[in-house]
Protein backbone atom coordinates (compact mmCIF):
# COMPACT_ATOMS: atom_id res chain seq x y z
CA UNK A 1 0.00 0.00 0.00
CA UNK A 2 1.27 3.48 -0.88
CA UNK A 3 0.49 6.55 1.22
CA UNK A 4 1.56 10.19 1.09
CA UNK A 5 3.96 11.22 3.83
CA UNK A 6 3.38 14.93 4.51
CA UNK A 7 6.82 15.27 6.15
CA UNK A 8 8.78 14.06 3.11
CA UNK A 9 6.16 15.07 0.53
CA UNK A 10 6.67 11.67 -1.05
CA UNK A 11 4.59 8.57 -1.53
CA UNK A 12 5.92 5.77 0.68
CA UNK A 13 5.21 2.06 0.79
CA UNK A 14 3.50 0.73 3.92
CA UNK A 15 3.88 -2.96 4.61
CA UNK A 16 6.46 -5.70 4.25
CA UNK A 17 9.04 -4.79 1.59
CA UNK A 18 9.32 -7.19 -1.36
CA UNK A 19 12.49 -8.73 -2.82
CA UNK A 20 13.46 -7.63 -6.32
CA UNK A 21 13.15 -11.17 -7.65
CA UNK A 22 11.45 -14.22 -6.20
CA UNK A 23 12.38 -16.53 -9.06
CA UNK A 24 16.12 -16.16 -9.47
CA UNK A 25 19.25 -14.57 -8.10
CA UNK A 26 19.82 -11.05 -9.41
CA UNK A 27 23.32 -11.09 -10.86
CA UNK A 28 24.16 -7.66 -12.27
CA UNK A 29 23.73 -4.01 -11.42
CA UNK A 30 21.59 -3.61 -14.54
CA UNK A 31 19.20 -6.28 -13.23
CA UNK A 32 19.05 -4.52 -9.85
CA UNK A 33 18.25 -1.17 -11.46
CA UNK A 34 15.69 -2.76 -13.83
CA UNK A 35 14.05 -4.48 -10.85
CA UNK A 36 13.81 -1.22 -8.92
CA UNK A 37 12.39 0.59 -11.97
CA UNK A 38 9.86 -2.19 -12.58
CA UNK A 39 8.77 -2.15 -8.92
CA UNK A 40 8.28 1.63 -8.83
CA UNK A 41 5.99 1.41 -11.86
CA UNK A 42 4.12 -1.64 -10.58
CA UNK A 43 3.63 -0.29 -7.05
CA UNK A 44 2.27 3.04 -8.26
CA UNK A 45 5.14 4.91 -6.59
CA UNK A 46 6.33 7.39 -9.15
CA UNK A 47 10.03 7.75 -9.73
CA UNK A 48 10.07 11.37 -8.56
CA UNK A 49 8.89 10.25 -5.10
CA UNK A 50 11.86 7.89 -4.96
CA UNK A 51 14.21 10.88 -5.02
CA UNK A 52 12.22 12.63 -2.28
CA UNK A 53 12.43 9.54 -0.06
CA UNK A 54 16.22 9.49 -0.39
CA UNK A 55 16.47 13.24 0.17
CA UNK A 56 14.41 12.93 3.38
CA UNK A 57 16.88 10.33 4.69
CA UNK A 58 19.85 12.57 3.76
CA UNK A 59 20.13 14.74 6.88
CA UNK A 60 23.03 16.87 5.59
CA UNK A 61 21.99 17.31 1.96
CA UNK A 62 25.16 15.75 0.52
CA UNK A 63 23.17 13.42 -1.79
CA UNK A 64 24.73 10.37 -0.15
CA UNK A 65 23.62 7.78 2.41
CA UNK A 66 25.21 5.04 4.47
CA UNK A 67 24.29 1.46 3.58
CA UNK A 68 21.83 1.32 6.51
CA UNK A 69 20.16 4.58 5.48
CA UNK A 70 20.02 3.41 1.87
CA UNK A 71 18.38 0.11 2.89
CA UNK A 72 15.85 2.00 5.03
CA UNK A 73 15.01 4.27 2.07
CA UNK A 74 14.56 1.23 -0.18
CA UNK A 75 12.15 -0.28 2.39
CA UNK A 76 10.11 2.95 2.19
CA UNK A 77 9.97 2.38 -1.56
CA UNK A 78 8.79 -1.19 -0.86
CA UNK A 79 11.94 -3.11 -1.76
CA UNK A 80 13.88 -5.47 0.50
CA UNK A 81 17.40 -5.71 -0.89
CA UNK A 82 19.34 -8.94 -0.53
CA UNK A 83 22.98 -8.69 0.60
CA UNK A 84 24.36 -9.23 -2.92
CA UNK A 85 22.02 -6.61 -4.41
CA UNK A 86 23.04 -4.06 -1.77
CA UNK A 87 26.68 -4.90 -2.44
CA UNK A 88 26.23 -4.30 -6.20
CA UNK A 89 24.53 -0.98 -5.52
CA UNK A 90 27.30 -0.05 -3.08
CA UNK A 91 29.94 -0.65 -5.75
CA UNK A 92 27.88 1.25 -8.33
CA UNK A 93 27.01 4.24 -6.14
CA UNK A 94 29.97 4.68 -3.77
CA UNK A 95 32.41 6.95 -5.57
CA UNK A 96 34.89 7.37 -2.72
CA UNK A 97 36.66 5.29 -0.11
CA UNK A 98 34.21 6.29 2.63
CA UNK A 99 31.58 4.00 1.13
CA UNK A 100 28.69 6.47 1.17
CA UNK A 101 26.14 5.68 -1.52
CA UNK A 102 25.47 8.61 -3.84
CA UNK A 103 21.80 7.95 -4.47
CA UNK A 104 21.17 10.67 -7.07
CA UNK A 105 23.03 8.61 -9.67
CA UNK A 106 20.41 5.86 -9.26
CA UNK A 107 17.50 8.30 -9.05
CA UNK A 108 18.54 9.94 -12.33
CA UNK A 109 18.88 6.51 -13.98
CA UNK A 110 15.36 5.61 -12.79
CA UNK A 111 14.09 8.86 -14.30
CA UNK A 112 15.67 7.95 -17.62
CA UNK A 113 18.47 10.51 -17.49
CA UNK A 114 21.62 9.05 -19.09
CA UNK A 115 24.67 8.82 -16.83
Amino acid sequence: MIHANPKTQAFEYIGEPHPLSQEKQVESIDEVLQGIAKWTLKSGNDRLSVGRIFQAMDMYGYEELSQDQFSAAMAKIGIALKANELSMLQKHLAKDSLGKMQYMTMVRQLQGIPQ
